[in-house]
């Protein structure tokens, strides 16, 4: 952390060190212990987990907490309460060990493992999908939070998520690059299910090879990474570089992740208790 970040900052009446803080693309989650000895409210843990909204404008804050709220299941990070850290509006939730994208930097997962994570994961989804007509939109390893990899994760994050219309978004939108589904870059309607399964498979394909399946991008220029990935999204490219990198798994894994990233979304798993069940069913 840089010297301008304070070592101890108040949570609502309570005061927390901070051990640890993650930036991303839309706010700034704060890792804090409460110290030793210190007296600890019922719902003001000796860890927490706080995000904050630096550089979002209001609406954007209060349309993510107004989503979060909704949201009450197993494999989806519950929000605890809005806060305030510093005086400045914030999220709070429990702290996790870390995220899979943490893990995924070490090491591959089995496909046991990985099918274990996407079935945890699909089950969220599904649940705001189908619960509360929500779509997250922005489904990669660090918004996958890890308590007992593989067999308790949970789905962070719903900064971009978007309520949909009888079950479509309106295109193009916000993401990440690599994971955003390719219909999306286009200025049309489109199934909210089956960009977040788009998603899935792209975790899918990480999580077992340790890659993704683009080319020749150039990772230093973060302002043209969009385009770089557009280019192979758009033709397909990723698609067939994906189809390698499958190559050493048995043919029902590869049909199962395949299936989830296919360029055509009507070709695509766009039904979770489908894919659930297909899920479930193939072994390694």
């Amino acid at each position: 952390m840089t010297n301008c970040i304070p070592v101890r900052v108040q949570l609502d009446s309570y005061f927390y060190n901070i051990i640890g803080d993650h930036q991303g693309g839309f706010g700034r989650v704060w890792l804090l212990e409460r110290p030793e000895g210190a007296e600890v409210g019922a719902i003001y843990g000796k860890h927490r987990a706080v995000k904050t909204f630096e550089g979002q404008d209001q609406a954007a804050v209060v349309a993510e907490l107004s989503n979060w709220i909704l949201l009450h299941h197993p494999s989806i990070l519950p929000l605890i309460k809005i806060s305030r850290l510093n005086f400045r509006i914030a999220a709070m939730m429990e702290m996790r060990q870390g995220t899979l994208e943490d893990v995924l930097l070490d090491r591959t997962l089995s496909w046991e493992g990985t099918r274990t994570v996407l079935i945890q994961v699909c089950d969220a989804l599904r649940y705001a999908y189908e619960q509360h007509q929500l779509a997250h939109l922005d489904i990669k390893p660090s918004n996958i939070l890890i308590d007992d990899l593989p067999y308790k994760v949970q789905v962070s994050d719903w900064g971009i998520s978007r309520l949909m219309h009888k079950g479509k978004i309106s295109g193009p939108g916000a993401g990440t690059p690599r994971y955003v589904a390719p219909e999306r870059l286009q200025d049309k309607r489109t199934s909210g299910a089956a960009a977040d399964i788009f998603a899935v498979g792209m975790v899918a394909i990480y999580a077992l090879s340790g890659m993704l399946p683009y080319l020749y991008l150039n990772e230093a220029k973060a302002g043209t990474l969009w385009q770089q990935t557009s280019v192979q999204l758009l033709s397909g490219a990723y698609y067939q570089h994906a189809q390698k990198i499958l190559n050493p798994f048995s043919r029902a894994i590869r049909d199962v992740v395949l299936s989830c990233i296919h360029p055509n979304p009507a070709q695509r798993h766009g039904d979770y208790d489908k894919l659930l069940d297909v899920l479930r069913r193939v072994a390694a």
